[in-house]
């Protein structure tokens, strides 16, 4: 990622899955360039999360407009989680 912009992830997780099952959201930093430059992304908020159905069709959303008590991801701290179940980071 190398913008300012929103980014998109997708998961692929089995079927029936509902948002009651969903413990908690990580989000990871993962260098798509070696060597790995140092640069640390923050992340602020999850616009939306959503299910898709049998028919790959988007279902309504399950989180929308969350914002997350800001997480700075760097070489050293990679991973961060960003919503859990209980309503806190």
């Amino acid at each position: 990622m190398q913008r300012d912009d929103p980014a998109a992830t997708t998961v692929e997780l089995p079927p029936g899955t509902k948002s009651s099952d969903i413990d908690q959201i990580l989000v990871f930093r993962a260098p798509n360039a070696l060597p790995d430059n140092g640069d640390s992304i923050q992340v602020e908020r999850i616009d939306r999360a959503m299910f898709l159905d049998s028919d790959y069709l988007p279902q309504p959303y399950f989180i929308q407009n969350y914002t997350t008590p800001p997480v700075t991801l760097t070489a050293a701290s990679p991973v961060a989680t960003v919503w859990t179940s209980s309503g806190q980071a």
